[in-house]
């Protein structure tokens, strides 16, 4: 009886952990007690350019992971663990060597493009009063992973599709434009996704915006083809369903009563430093894969999203009543692209739910200031943070920066 129901949880998406505990009652019967059961996060979707990755602590190098994910060496994810499934995208010069290549086959950094972090489709509960514990000391968001046609947060519905999960840029977009992108065949040749750049500043809204759809044209030196993907600027529920998974078990949290908060990048305008949260400029800071490093990533481990405390500010498509401001856009774009917001004030996507967790500010959009921005800024100290939001007209600015997504078609 026990093989025949672990075989109908195990085909219906649960895991085999933990499901039963056994106990022997006074007349020596064996009693099996229903204990935790854990659906499985949905497996990553890589487009065709993309390149599965782990990290090798002893050679500090990433290497290309076993897709079918066994438990070795080459092991890609383990959502249970810390590790969330990273993906990267290399040079035109490097990809069919890569993509071709054995696993295990070592990836120089000089060779990647961009760093990407799977989050797969989940529902949470919307969290009130700190889920019981504190605002300085929150306790952790429930987060049930689910699949393509159940039920999950609107981070997962794109335009009229239900996504399996989405692609998130392991750290703030760098490089350089050589103008404002002003349409979506934009030459983004130079930007890039990975750590110890200088982020990419000085744009608005719409420039970052443009340049991220910019990515999947024709000729993109990433490789990626458009009919697999849809590349775009972040969307504020995007920011939000990372942040839940970041103040989860699955990422900050030990327990649903024990979670640390993640660390700031106190380094000015340097993708992928870490300094303890908190931190002023004048506290030691480490690169991504140092342990002050990786304590400023959303799983406290190399495979979490950096950036989301300080750095610079993240401009997110989050408007409010659709008032374009001074973003520099001469219309909207469709509205899959973007959060409307008709209030100043709004429960979910990691908004009024967490306002002011952990002392991250919390200034809602207005008219006035109708685009958000998420994180902080990396002098902000205690209160950067992936709760914090602010307002900001959606003009180009010294310390605004972006993120890119990606949704799979």
């Amino acid at each position: 009886l026990f093989a025949i129901i672990l075989i109908i949880l195990i085909s219906i998406g649960y895991s085999s952990y933990a499901l039963f505990s056994f106990t022997k009652t006074s007349n020596n019967v064996i009693e099996a007690t229903v204990g935790k059961i854990e659906k499985k996060p949905n497996a990553p979707v890589l487009a065709s350019n993309m390149i599965p990755v782990y990290y090798d602590e002893t050679t500090e190098t990433w290497k290309k992971a076993d897709l079918a994910n066994p438990n070795n060496t080459y092991k890609w994810y383990n959502y249970n663990n810390g590790m969330w499934a990273n993906a990267v995208t290399v040079t035109s010069s490097s990809r069919s060597k890569y993509l071709n290549a054995s696993i295990g086959t070592a990836i120089s950094m000089n060779d990647i493009t961009t760093m990407w972090v799977w989050i797969p489709r989940f529902n949470a509960v919307t969290p009130s009063n700190y889920n019981g514990g504190t605002q300085a000391k929150p306790n952790a968001i429930d987060v049930t992973f689910v699949k393509q046609n159940e039920t999950a947060i609107d981070a997962f519905t794109f335009g009229d599709k239900q996504l399996s999960g989405f692609w998130y840029g392991k750290f703030e977009i760098g490089g350089t434009l050589a103008s404002a992108c002003t349409n979506e065949t934009c030459n983004v040749s130079n930007i890039v996704v990975k750590p110890n750049v200088s982020s990419l500043r000085n744009q608005k809204v719409s420039s970052f915006f443009y340049a991220a759809r910019s990515m999947e044209q024709a000729g993109n030196s990433f490789g990626f083809v458009s009919s697999e993907v849809d590349t775009h600027m972040s969307k504020n529920n995007e920011w939000g369903a990372v942040a839940y998974l970041t103040q989860s078990i699955y990422g900050r949290c030990t327990s649903s009563t024990s979670c640390t908060e993640v660390g700031i990048n106190n380094k000015s305008f340097i993708t992928g430093y870490g300094a303890p949260a908190g931190s002023d400029t004048s506290a030691s800071n480490g690169t991504y894969n140092t342990s002050l490093g990786k304590d400023a990533s959303t799983t406290g481990t190399i495979y979490g999203i950096y950036d989301m405390s300080g750095g610079a500010y993240e401009y997110v498509m989050g408007v409010y009543n659709k008032t374009i401001g001074e973003s520099g856009f001469s219309s909207l774009p469709d509205t899959k692209y973007y959060n409307n917001y008709t209030e100043t004030s709004y429960t979910g996507h990691a908004l009024t739910e967490t306002k002011n967790w952990y002392s991250d500010v919390a200034s809602f959009i207005d008219t006035s200031y109708p685009w958000f921005g998420r994180g902080g800024n990396y002098n902000y100290g205690a209160n950067a943070g992936v709760l914090d939001f602010s307002n900001f007209s959606g003009i180009s600015g010294s310390i605004m920066s972006s993120r890119p997504v990606i949704s799979n078609k």
